[in-house]
């Protein structure tokens, strides 16, 4: 799985690893992201499926819906917000899953198209 990360100033990319029942993290640089520190996103995969874990950090929502997204899990497809509790917030993330073509499904989200 692929998740895509891009804010008003940066875009990233990161490949999250094939391996179950483990956690993980993603750091977001705060010089690439201009964040007054760097952020870790903790997740975890159990089962095949991945999911943000509860943090002090940071909250996570689905952008359509606006619920609580930590815990649930990641879906192709998902369009989400994070806001740090010590402010700063990205307006969009796209969740994107190798499809069995070894393409991506394009996804489109406030004037930006993604394909691969």
């Amino acid at each position: 799985m692929v998740l895509s990360i891009h804010s008003e100033k940066a875009f990233r990319q990161f490949l999250l690893p094939a391996v179950n029942n483990s956690e993980h993290s993603i750091t977001l640089e705060e010089d690439i992201f201009l964040l007054n520190e760097d952020v870790e996103l903790q997740m975890e995969i159990i089962e095949s499926r991945w999911h943000f874990l509860p943090s002090e950090q940071y909250e996570i929502e689905n952008t359509i819906t606006r619920q609580d997204y930590q815990g649930f899990d990641l879906k192709d497809g998902d369009l989400l917000s994070v806001t740090l509790k010590k402010g700063g917030r990205f307006p969009s993330w796209w969740m994107r899953q190798r499809m069995r073509s070894g393409s991506f499904r394009n996804l489109t989200s406030a004037g930006y198209r993604i394909s691969r």
